[in-house]
């Protein structure tokens, strides 16, 4: 009879899978979901398999149509400056990755850049800033560059709003355009602060995987060296996106599950929790954003359960696979880093109320050694082979960690509904 009850619930487990997985997969046809970030991914993922630089602190939005690049020896200051070419009434853009803080305080900015084209027609390139303000609301300003062919030629705006700047961030459009638009020397600075530049990298010449000093720092490109393995396969960073968003979800309901059943000790809460995991929108749109958390809330998830089995079964080995998936989610997204911290404070309050904190502290201090120790294996060995494939991340695993956790630190956790309006 037990037999039985069990394969039951079974059949209901793997239904559920199969029926999320199916869900994932109408989700990707119906409604293809790209964001900016995505684009960035598959960037950095073919930057990494053809070994091509490209600037700090700037995404070229149009990469799939190559027509954004980083220019050498074409430059008002300097050797590089960024270039668009457009051909048969083209779109690019290069935009700054990440927008940046700005002073409180502040309501004027003064905008300054270089700019030289070779164009044709009546189109012209234009910088483009995107201003969030101090209730969260956006606006967006132009300043157009000339018209036709024209030398070295500089283009200034001063913008002034009547609440705080709380964020700025700049980008480079050439749209409905053919020729060869260049852009450099941006300088975006506040009354307050001339000698600061707003813009990220504004004289284009570090290139990509310095980290600025600004308070702006880069992705973390642990997801696009994974993407560009899909560049190696032939299959292309975008479809290995997609698979693993898909494949994953498989280990996330599971283990779902799983830490249902060793929290609730009942069968259907543990398909409750799997049909949620399996069945909530935002679990589904993530598994196939090709985004970063298609692959950290599968890590997630299983680190949850490996660490309640561990505490379980008073297991080495499980607390080691821990700390190594971890690790592995601390360098996919910096949120992971809490994955330490869980069982570090949990593990003294745990024998505390078992009342065998001083029969095993020697026991809980050797398995928070191991989840250490395993926890810092991804970084050493992303650290390895980055620095062997050519990244251009020069940092040791223990700045590149010490940087990260800052990042994680100060970051800002403001996810208001963003409200646009458009200024000329």
């Amino acid at each position: 009879m037990t037999f039985k009850y069990l394969t039951r619930h079974k059949y209901l487990l793997w239904g559920i899978v199969v029926i999320g997985i199916a869900a994932r997969i109408a989700r990707l046809l119906i409604t293809p979901y790209v964001e900016e970030d995505v684009i960035c991914y598959i960037h950095q993922a073919r930057q990494i398999f053809s070994g091509e630089e490209t600037v700090s602190g700037w995404i070229d939005n149009d990469c799939l149509l190559t027509t954004g690049k980083w220019s050498v020896n074409e430059a008002f200051t300097g050797r590089h400056s960024l270039k668009i070419e457009n051909h048969r009434n083209g779109n690019s853009e290069w935009t700054q990755m990440f927008p940046t803080d700005v002073a409180p305080g502040t309501r004027t900015i003064n905008v300054s850049v270089m700019a030289k084209g070779e164009c044709r027609g009546i189109e012209t390139a234009r910088l483009f800033l995107e201003i969030i303000d101090q209730d969260n609301k956006y606006h967006f300003f132009a300043a157009p560059f000339p018209i036709g062919n024209f030398p070295w030629t500089r283009a200034e705006k001063t913008i002034t709003l009547d609440r705080d700047i709380r964020k700025i961030k700049p980008s480079f459009r050439y749209f409905q355009g053919d020729g060869v638009v260049y852009m450099d020397d941006l300088r975006i600075t506040s009354p307050s602060a001339p000698d600061r530049n707003l813009a990220v990298n504004g004289d284009f010449e570090k290139r990509r995987g310095t980290f600025e000093t600004s308070g702006t720092q880069e992705i973390l490109p642990f997801w696009s060296y994974l993407l560009a393995s899909g560049e190696i396969l032939g299959i292309g960073a975008y479809n290995l996106a997609l698979l693993l968003g898909i494949a994953l979800s498989l280990p996330m309901i599971l283990a779902v599950y799983g830490s249902g059943m060793l929290l609730f000790k009942k069968h259907y809460l543990a398909l409750l929790a799997a049909m949620l995991a399996a069945f909530h929108p935002y679990f589904v749109r993530m598994s196939v954003s090709c985004l970063r958390e298609a692959l950290y809330l599968p890590l997630f998830t299983v680190c949850i359960w490996l660490g309640l089995m561990a505490i379980k079964h008073k297991s080495f080995k499980l607390w080691f696979v821990y700390g190594f998936l971890a690790g592995v989610a601390a360098i996919t997204r910096r949120e992971g880093i809490e994955l330490l911290a869980i069982p570090l404070l949990s593990l003294p309050l745990i024998e505390i109320a078992e009342k065998s904190f001083f029969r095993r502290w020697k026991i809980m201090v050797l398995d928070m050694i191991i989840i250490c120790g395993s926890f810092l294996i991804p970084f050493c060995s992303f650290d390895y082979i980055s620095l062997t494939l050519g990244s251009r991340v020069k940092l040791s695993s223990i700045n590149f960690m010490s940087h990260y956790i800052n990042s994680f630190l100060d970051a800002d956790s403001n996810d208001a509904i963003k409200e646009k309006k458009i200024d000329d």
